[in-house]
């Protein structure tokens, strides 16, 4: 992708290659800075906009999870038809979307999951199947970040409002992925936020004890919280995603 236009792919490496998922409700712009970093060090990069997004909250709850998937398996396509070595980075839904990516497609250099979670308590599960029964939608809060100023830039909030037909595909594809973990036997690097209030604690460490990956490490971010490509901790968690990446490039194959 070049970094004017997120949906297309940089004009980097055409040996290495990273797809980038945003989460829900967001977009390629929350993973601008991180796809500068990574094009920065020589990898391909693509960040498709998820169906749904980037428009309307209505475009949103038109969408299922499968429509999520399948765009990310389009995006991947391409990218491994131009790139050797292929990675999948995840920032929440994101991540959860690699995961489902990484149990089909074994032949991944590797993934690295961004305050992943493939869990929710049934606490919240009832609330939103209640919800849903009387209500299409509910307010969406404030950014998810420690860092004032990245919660003051405009183009990094979502819909204004969050359908809850798209919560309930969110539920069913966290769902979806937990039975899919053992299956996944890539490298994968998991990155957590210390204040993180979205993912229940322990999230990414609870991930990797499931994972196949028999190559799998957890990092805590401690200055941060949900949004981790924007939030204070951002250029050192760009760093220890590409030092990962690089690592497994190294490796003898």
């Amino acid at each position: 992708m070049a970094l004017s236009n997120l949906d297309e792919e940089s004009r980097s490496s055409d040996s290495l290659g990273v797809l980038c998922l945003h989460g829900l409700l967001s977009s390629p712009a929350f993973l601008r800075e991180t796809a500068a970093a990574l094009s920065g060090s020589g990898f391909q990069v693509a960040c498709p906009t998820l169906p749904g997004h980037g428009t309307a909250p209505e475009d949103l709850e038109g969408t299922t999870r499968h429509d999520w998937i399948r765009s990310a398996e389009s995006a991947l396509g391409v990218l491994q038809a131009r790139c050797k070595h292929v990675f999948v980075l995840g920032h929440s839904m994101g991540s959860t979307l690699a995961i489902h990516l990484a149990a089909r497609h074994r032949e991944l250099s590797g993934i690295v999951l961004l305050a992943p979670s493939v869990t929710v308590s049934r606490r919240v599960r009832l609330t939103i199947s209640l919800l849903s029964r009387w209500r299409r939608w509910l307010p969406n809060g404030p950014l998810a970040v420690e860092d004032p100023q990245a919660r003051s830039d405009t183009r990094l909030h979502g819909y204004p409002r969050i359908p809850l037909r798209a919560l309930r595909e969110n539920l069913a594809l966290k769902a979806e992925a937990h039975t899919l973990l053992a299956q996944v036997s890539v490298p994968a690097l998991l990155v957590e936020g210390y204040f993180d209030r979205l993912v229940a604690p322990g999230s990414a460490r609870a991930i990797a004890e499931t994972l196949g990956s028999p190559e799998k490490s957890v990092l805590t971010a401690f200055r941060s919280s949900h949004g981790l490509p924007v939030d204070f901790d951002r250029d050192w968690v760009h760093q220890a995603a590409i030092a990962f990446m690089l690592g497994r490039i190294r490796q003898p194959l």
